[in-house]
């Protein structure tokens, strides 16, 4: 029988762990609406503060970057969308090709098909099929070049009966997943670029969904789910063929929001009375922050940033972005770092370490401890290929008859 954890293993903080939290500056004037890496730089912006980078000890606006609700980073090009509180070119997806801002469209025009509201914000911005698509007061819209405007996608009313109030989670299988509501329940719609449908969980009926994160190549859940036995689940996971149990639902703690990096799995909770962010750990939930959440969170270079509305985190004075150094403590992590990786970060399939006069076992594993990568190095190399490895921070173990070592990697 598959063993499901509930949230009562969530491992309480220690408050010398909360004391690793520190603040990033002041780089937004408001709450941060999102965070994202650009060129190797950390990117932050709200609905009412321009896009900012931070090179690791200062913030600068990019180029006189537009506020953002919404972002999308694609190579060296940027898309944002923002909250229409700013006059006309709120309404507008912007458009960054590394040099300087434009409207995507051209024109404000482009943008007149739909109901603009100053309670509405542009959800996400994604790229689908090469094109771009955005989110926007429950209307699904894409970036037609050859007409040089934004087209609604698709006629809900049609295939499914209310027009979904749809909020973009990711693509799998060649199929886009959205968070909506169907005839005023809430259900996970799918899109192929033609029609609309929904994604079968009556082997786990939706009493409500809180969040939806794609990670991992797999849809996560949070809400409240039930399956026939009566048994209550806090997350379920679609693997693009079976509905997956993952988390039992406990009371103490019964709304959990996902968040995500290439990375990490992050929850944002509330629990006696305080909010808190826990990291799954591929078993269960580790806490990494107490009265500490966010809205926004983005990893690099081995530092968990998050960001949203406050002026503290985990005990610590923070102007609306927070930051800590993170490995997730597994039994592989356990050893004191005693041998060098360069170089590191690595970006070309390859990383060293110091020659030995004997051999060494190389064993690489991702930050929840699954084991990735094995490799001998025979007396004298010092070359460990990770080219096979996506983009993300790892655990290297160096292990000799006498001894074992280890170290953090990050690969870009």
């Amino acid at each position: 029988m598959k063993k499901i954890l509930s949230l009562c293993f969530l491992i309480t903080i220690s408050q010398g762990l909360q004391a690793q939290w520190s603040a990033v500056g002041t780089g937004v004037n408001s709450s941060c609406d999102v965070l994202d890496v650009y060129n190797g730089q950390l990117i932050a912006a709200g609905r009412y503060s321009q896009l900012t980078t931070w090179n690791g000890s200062e913030w600068s606006i990019l180029n006189g970057g537009p506020s953002a609700t919404a972002i999308l980073v694609d190579g060296d090009e940027i898309y944002t969308g923002g909250q229409f509180t700013g006059g006309e070119g709120a309404k507008v997806i912007s458009y960054y090709d590394g040099n300087t801002w434009s409207i995507l469209g051209g024109s404000i025009d482009a943008y007149d098909l739909v109901d603009w509201n100053t309670n509405y914000k542009w959800a996400e911005i994604f790229k689908y099929n090469d094109d771009i698509y955005g989110t926007y007061a429950g209307k699904l819209l894409r970036y037609d070049s050859g007409l040089e405007q934004m087209a609604l996608v698709g006629d809900a009313a049609a295939d499914l009966g209310e027009v979904p109030p749809v909020s973009y989670v990711g693509t799998m299988n060649n199929l886009t997943y959205y968070r909506s509501y169907v005839d005023s329940v809430e259900r996970v719609v799918t899109w192929n670029n033609t029609t609309y449908d929904t994604l079968n969980l009556s082997e786990y009926p939706v009493r409500f969904l809180n969040s939806m994160k794609m990670w991992n190549g797999e849809l996560y859940m949070s809400g409240a789910f039930q399956n026939l036995q009566g048994d209550l689940y806090a997350i379920v996971k679609w693997n693009g063929v079976s509905l997956i149990p993952v988390l039992a639902y406990n009371m103490e703690v019964p709304y959990i929001f996902l968040h995500s990096t290439s990375s990490f799995l992050f929850g944002m909770y509330y629990a006696d009375l305080y909010s808190r962010m826990a990291v799954w750990t591929g078993s269960g939930f580790q806490e990494i922050a107490v009265d500490g959440g966010g809205d926004a969170v983005a990893e690099l270079n081995g530092i968990i940033y998050v960001g949203g509305f406050f002026t503290s985190f985990a005990g610590v004075e923070a102007n609306n972005i927070a930051q800590r150094e993170f490995v997730l403590t597994t039994n592989h992590t356990r050893q004191k770092r005693t041998f060098s990786l360069a170089p590191n970060p690595a970006i070309n399939g390859y990383t060293e370490t110091t020659p030995s006069p004997v051999s060494r076992q190389v064993h690489i594993y991702s930050i929840t401890g699954q084991l990735v990568q094995s490799q001998n190095l025979q007396a004298g190399e010092s070359k460990i290929s990770i080219g096979n490895l996506r983009s993300g921070v790892y655990i290297v173990e160096l292990m000799t008859e006498s001894e074992t070592a280890i170290n953090r990697l990050v690969v870009q």
